[in-house]
């Protein structure tokens, strides 16, 4: 078993971007929590790497995305009529999203999978060969590759970096909810990952 470290996963994406800002200061608290839940499933070296690849990841995007914040306020603009698909699990939600996100025009577009796994710098009018984009694809087809039925069921993703993300995934730069299990790359039992959830749940209401 390896564990975790949550305070040294903090310092080394500070370090590596030379930020500090994580514009939240109970942010390590949640860290925290997902660190401690996944020390919990006595991972192993490979799997130890792998989350602790992911939560570097998602810090260092935030540490970005602060910074870009502060340096690029957003532009002020009034979002009049928003559409948000919302229910049940496994109630159609996901296709609801996507037929939407397939109506756009210069007034209004869905955010795309490469835009928010790498927010920063924004994209704004991004070219077609932003580098983010062929990651982001590079992404998906590793967990494509990995988990064949996964298109099976969401038959979606064979847009790549260009689908459409859900909330989890803007969410999980928060550390307030997890990340789908596929991004982990860990085999984490699943009440371990009810767990972290769980606990996301209760700091999103407390924190």
């Amino acid at each position: 078993m390896t564990l975790l470290d949550g305070d040294v996963l903090i310092a080394d994406a500070r370090e590596s971007t030379g930020l500090t800002d994580f514009g939240d200061h109970t942010l390590p608290v949640r860290v925290g929590l997902v660190v401690d839940r996944l020390n919990a499933a006595e991972l192993d070296a490979t799997s130890s790497r792998a989350a602790a690849r992911t939560i570097r990841g998602l810090l260092t995007s935030r540490l970005h995305f602060v910074a870009d914040h502060a340096r690029l306020p957003p532009v002020a603009e009034r979002i009049t009529a928003p559409l948000f698909a919302t229910g049940e699990p496994r109630s159609g939600t996901t296709l609801l999203h996507a037929l939407l996100a397939e109506y756009e025009d210069e007034d209004s577009r869905a955010l795309r999978f490469w835009e928010v796994m790498y927010p920063s710098p924004p994209p704004g009018p991004a070219l077609v060969d932003d580098p983010r984009r062929a990651r982001a694809d590079a992404d998906w087809r590793e967990i494509l590759d990995r988990i064949p039925p996964w298109i099976v069921s969401h038959p979606y993703n064979d847009l790549l970096g260009a689908g459409l993300p859900e909330c989890e995934r803007a969410w999980a730069f928060d550390f307030r909810a997890t990340n789908p299990s596929a991004w982990w790359r860990v085999p984490l039992e699943m009440q371990s990952i009810q767990a972290i959830s769980a606990d996301h749940h209760a700091q999103s209401f407390t924190a």
